[in-house]
């Protein structure tokens, strides 16, 4: 036997007719030439409608499902709705909710309500792309140096040339001659007054 619920409340008569429609929003087109086109799109909400009676009894009027449903309307928030037999169960906002009294028996109410499937709002957000951080953005190779001119790490000696000259045009401190004079001992010899037009000295790594 077919129960139906809405929420918590089971609706007392097995429904006789039940339509369940799934709009599929596919879209036609007309085109020159090809005549008709349809464009297929996302499937819209599922829509639900039946009709049956509530009849009064002395456990329960039939007046009373009216004003639970009503209840149910007033709220605008999702209801459940279940459908066994046929494995139902979907949130739905109630759409159209029309009664009447039955002629044969004044008591009962005749009835025909109408649902609409019920999604989340933002449950179907459109992508939006994720900001690139420091962390996520690509880090681009090292850049190539292009015509740059070779670092010169030696200075040829010329008349009037002296280690303390020379250090203080280096470095701006004509102190630091004697890590001139260490670097270059092998070629200077043991005195560092006597260099020689033509010598090439190294250059200390620090100087350049």
């Amino acid at each position: 036997m077919i129960q139906i619920f809405l929420n918590e409340l089971e609706l007392p008569i097995n429904i006789p007719n039940f339509e369940k429609t799934i709009n599929g929003n596919n879209e036609v087109i007309g085109t020159a030439g090809l005549g008709d086109i349809v464009i297929g799109k996302k499937q819209g909400l599922a829509t639900f409608d039946f009709e049956s009676f509530f009849p009064h009894t002395t456990e329960k009027t039939a007046k009373s499902y009216v004003e639970e449903i009503e209840e149910m309307r007033a709220t605008n928030q999702p209801i459940n709705l279940v459908i066994t037999e046929i494995d139902e169960d979907i949130l739905v906002l109630i759409d159209d909710f029309d009664y009447n009294r039955n002629h044969g028996n004044y008591l009962d109410i005749d009835y025909n309500i109408s649902f609409t499937e019920y999604k989340p709002f933002g449950a179907y957000a459109p992508y939006e792309e994720e900001a690139e951080t420091d962390e996520t953005r690509p880090t681009p190779p090292p850049r190539e140096e292009v015509n740059k001119p070779p670092v010169l790490r030696t200075h040829t000696v010329v008349r009037g040339d002296n280690l303390y000259n020379i250090t203080r045009t280096k470095t701006g401190n004509p102190q630091n001659w004697r890590e001139l004079y260490e670097l270059n001992k092998v070629t200077i010899g043991n005195n560092p007054n006597l260099i020689f037009p033509g010598q090439i000295l190294n250059i200390p790594e620090g100087w350049v």
